[in-house]
């Protein structure tokens, strides 16, 4: 659809009139967002079906690798990231870089217009898992929307906001909970949003056995 809108265009672009140039527009807008939602469809499904390639990582990696892909987004939406250090847990480190981008990636779509993006991305750790948030300061999300978000095709704020295809959400979810793991939203309309990702931690070393005394001489 799009290679025809373009030849169409091309060939007959000065007979349209402004209606018909409108029209034109459309359909290339239209077909591109058709070639957005394939391809988010594809990485939806990709991510289900691949074996997982698990080993013990820092999430300051990942989150360092999804900064470098986001990084023309970064530079022209002026946004600010901040990076406390961060724990380390077992995972596939190619899905968990998208968790992050999405992540990261919707605090800079999702920002308010009187000023720059600021993420903030910071970790804990217990005995039994590891917490990864990421905060921004954008519009924020009702609480009624907190659960539907995370299914496929729900955008954050539907079709008056930023272009997108309501799948981000949807994988962060699902490579989450691939590793055992759970994500969560808390949000104050006006004044920003925190994803957690919450993964299992790494089960402690097994301590060396406890040295016994030997037996006194003489006993």
């Amino acid at each position: 659809m799009s290679s025809f809108a373009r030849l169409l265009e091309r060939r007959y672009g000065e007979q349209f009139d402004d209606e018909g140039r409108e029209l034109l527009d459309a359909i290339g807008r239209s077909s591109e967002r058709a070639q957005e939602l394939i391809r988010d469809l594809l990485e939806l499904s990709k991510v289900g079906r691949q074996e997982m390639e698990l080993a013990r990582e820092n999430f300051a990696e990942v989150v360092r690798e999804a900064l470098t892909t986001l990084a023309a987004t970064i530079e022209e939406s002026g946004a600010e990231v901040a990076i406390d250090p961060l724990p380390e847990a077992t995972f596939d480190r190619r899905l968990m870089s998208l968790v992050f981008q999405n992540l990261i990636g919707n605090a800079i779509k999702y920002s308010r217009p009187d000023e720059p993006p600021r993420v903030h991305i910071r970790g804990e750790r217990t005995n039994t898992s590891v917490a990864v948030a990421v905060s921004d300061n954008g519009e924020g999300i009702d609480p009624s929307s907190y659960e539907r978000i995370f299914a496929p095709f729900e955008r954050l704020h539907g079709g008056d906001g930023p272009p997108g295809t309501g799948i981000g959400l949807a994988i962060v979810k699902k490579v989450v909970e691939m590793h055992d793991g759970a994500v969560s939203v808390t949000s104050t309309p006006g004044r920003g949003t925190t994803f957690t990702v919450v993964v299992p931690a790494d089960p402690p070393p097994d301590e060396p056995p406890a040295l016994v005394p030997a037996a006194s001489a003489g006993m």
